[in-house]
């Protein structure tokens, strides 16, 4: 071995060798760093990934509620009186005729209709459509291409498609009707604030819109001459203080002739008249000045309406005529007509040689044995009529919840207790089961009588040939209409309102002067909730009503006057679409019409007996509509005021689809307008 292999390094090698190592300590700490930081920022990417999905399908979501909420408002607030008329591709009358020769000849025409009627939403106080409104132009609030929303921190868009079904036309019958149906696709998307992830969706439906006859009761008022029984003007108040006239109207309201505002009434819906608004009158006297308030459309030159001279459906349903157009028959019926529905009632069979109906109460039926109810109520004669809604042992008499089946005690009754002027024992005592009972109860006077039942309810028509002099509930405390009932109680002749009328799912809100209404309810039929102290019978309370509910009551006379009796208490409420629309004069041979045969003085309507003579009535708390030929007024704006200041508060419902059994129809045209959504799904996915 030789020596030299065996000398050890020199330091200079030494130190070259050391910094190799340390260099290769570095390179490596990079690499392992490099590794950690790359796996650092995938976990980083894909957390920010699912993080920027969650928020776009957090925003899919808003995006369609929203789109779908502005397609339903779009469609739900279709109306066709007033403003859709000023829309300038529209007809200058809505008939059934005139829409369909317009918008029923194709596909792309009925598409029209549904861009016209949208559009119509913003014709604004003036009667010109305002480029602001969000529906000012159709094709642009539902656009067929993708438009982004108002959002600063992501990307929302929406886009609509419509296609039109052929209209259907009904033209037969006493209400004739048009039929537009549209399927929609409806579709959105989102991106999250990374746009890392898109979410989507997408959903198909139809909008259905039935144009048909609008019944008067959609009008929160509807006047046909603007006087007064005696020939005098008549005006909308609104005072400068609480003790005088505040006139508060919140639903639409319809003039034939031209009105005239003594200071600063409310309207909160749209107001229309046949007469220019350039003889509109506005006029300031002491206490009341300033001007009308008009929360919506105020529009003249609008077509001027008739009320009907015949009103003989609501008498064809309380006999029991089955034919498939009674509800809109006004043809009168013969003595042999009345005579042929009404010859089998509870326990008495009309004598075949019978040529007229006796005085009483009576209960179409099918026959003795199974007393199939086939109608409603008629009575033959004048009649007190009061209503109640009961249920329980503590609400009946003992002999008479004695006589109530052990398998209907537990349902809830509509009492209806008919007494008729010319004898007791032509009285009856009427109560209709409601679900799941299935019967009606019918009693007369005597206390010791069986009652007869009925195998099924009686509809709720009550038509009286003659006069209803008082009618009302039992009580001020309670409801006289149960819950989902709907009944129409008419007379030939006046129907005198004696007492308080209110719906049992009804509640009342508290409301100022200047028509200010309370967030949440204070009371019911009943009285204060928790402890308010507001009771129903106070002055300045406002009724209302859920949407949802079906409870409804219409109240009309067909020759004479709907009153509010002399005797009827302070603070009345009452709940109920009233109709009294005869345009004759009183004649003395007959004992109908209303007022002298003078141009400003006759014709029929709804007022209050104690208009000029009573003082400190307070309020007139209305929950329905009224419709009348003239008003037999309701107060005057003397010092003191005498009569009611009311406080009308429209139900809404009306201008849905609830209608009281066989109403008055006008000419004019209402659309019942849906939209119904049957299949929608939503898609999810990511990009890069």
């Amino acid at each position: 071995m030789r020596y030299d292999t065996l000398r050890p390094m020199h330091k200079t090698s030494q130190r070259g060798f050391a910094l190799g190592i340390v260099i290769m300590t570095i390179v490596l700490s990079l690499s392992l760093a490099l590794v950690y930081l790359n796996r650092s920022h995938l976990q980083l990417s894909i957390s920010g990934i699912h993080s920027d999905s969650v928020i776009a399908n957090f925003q899919m979501e808003a995006a369609y509620e929203e789109a779908r909420n502005f397609l339903e408002i779009a469609v739900e607030d279709i109306r066709m009186d007033g403003a859709f008329q000023l829309h300038p591709s529209t007809p200058s009358t809505d008939s059934i005729s005139n829409l369909n020769a317009v918008y029923g000849g194709s596909p792309a025409a009925a598409l029209n209709f549904l861009r016209h009627a949208v559009e119509s939403q913003s014709i604004d106080t003036s009667g010109v459509m305002d480029p602001t409104h969000p529906h000012f132009d159709f094709d642009t609030a539902f656009s067929s291409d993708w438009t982004p929303f108002n959002t600063q921190d992501a990307i929302m868009e929406r886009r609509y498609s419509f296609e039109a079904r052929a209209p259907i036309v009904e033209t037969f019958g006493g209400n004739p009707s048009i039929f537009f149906q549209y399927d929609y696709t409806l579709e959105v998307r989102a991106y999250g604030t990374s746009h890392f992830s898109q979410a989507a969706s997408q959903e198909k439906g139809v909008i259905s819109i039935l144009l048909s006859r609008a019944p008067f009761s959609r009008f929160a008022l509807f006047r046909s001459q603007n006087r007064n029984q005696d020939g005098n003007i008549l005006v909308f108040a609104g005072g400068d203080t609480s003790a005088q006239i505040q006139e508060v109207f919140s639903g639409p309201v319809h003039l034939n002739q031209s009105p005239i505002f003594y200071g600063a009434p409310v309207f909160l819906d749209v107001f229309t008249s046949g007469a220019a608004q350039s003889s509109w009158q506005q006029m300031s006297v002491s206490g009341y000045s300033g001007t009308a308030v008009f929360h919506n459309q105020a529009l003249g030159d609008q077509e001027t309406m008739e009320l009907p001279t015949e009103v003989n459906n609501v008498i064809r349903l309380a006999v029991g005529d089955s034919s498939p157009n009674a509800a809109f028959d006004n043809t009168p019926l013969s003595s042999g007509e009345l005579v042929n529905f009404l010859r089998e009632t509870p326990g008495y069979t009309l004598p075949g040689s019978a040529i007229s109906i006796p005085p009483g109460v009576h209960i179409p039926v099918s026959d003795q044995t199974n007393l199939v109810p086939k109608g409603g109520v008629y009575i033959e004669g004048d009649s007190n009529v009061r209503l109640n809604v009961v249920q329980g042992e503590s609400d009946f008499a003992p002999e008479r919840w004695a006589q109530i089946s052990s398998s209907d005690q537990a349902c809830k009754f509509q009492k209806m207790l008919i007494e008729h002027h010319d004898d007791v024992s032509l009285s009856r005592e009427i109560y209709i089961a409601d679900e799941p009972c299935n019967s009606t109860y019918v009693f007369t006077p005597d206390p010791t009588a069986l009652p007869h039942v009925l195998a099924g309810r009686i509809n709720g028509n009550v038509h009286a040939n003659g006069k209803i002099d008082q009618l009302g509930g039992e009580s001020r405390t309670r409801p006289a209409i149960a819950t989902d009932f709907g009944f129409t109680v008419s007379a030939k002749k006046e129907v005198r309102i004696v007492n308080d009328i209110q719906y049992e799912d009804s509640f009342y809100h508290s409301m100022d002067s200047d028509g200010n209404v309370s967030y949440a309810p204070v009371a019911t039929p009943w009285g204060d909730i928790d402890g308010s102290g507001i009771h129903p019978t106070d002055q300045n309370v406002l009724p209302k009503i859920n949407s949802e509910s079906k409870t409804v009551l219409g109240i009309l006379s067909t020759h004479k006057n709907v009153l509010l009796h002399i005797d009827a208490p302070a603070n009345l409420n009452l709940h109920a679409a009233i109709f009294a629309g005869n345009p004759n004069h009183y004649d003395s041979s007959t004992d109908l019409g209303c007022g002298a045969n003078h141009a400003n003085q006759r014709g029929c309507g709804f007022g209050n007996e104690g208009w000029n003579t009573n003082t400190g009535m307070g309020s007139f708390k209305f929950l329905g509509s009224i419709s009348e030929y003239r008003s037999q007024s309701m107060g005057r704006t003397s010092n003191p005021p005498t009569g009611y200041q009311r406080r009308l508060a429209y139900d809404q419902r009306f201008l849905e689809d609830l209608v009281p059994p066989a109403y008055p129809l006008s000419e004019s045209l209402q659309a019942f307008s849906r939209v119904e959504r049957f299949r929608a799904w939503r898609l999810v996915q990511a990009e890069d």
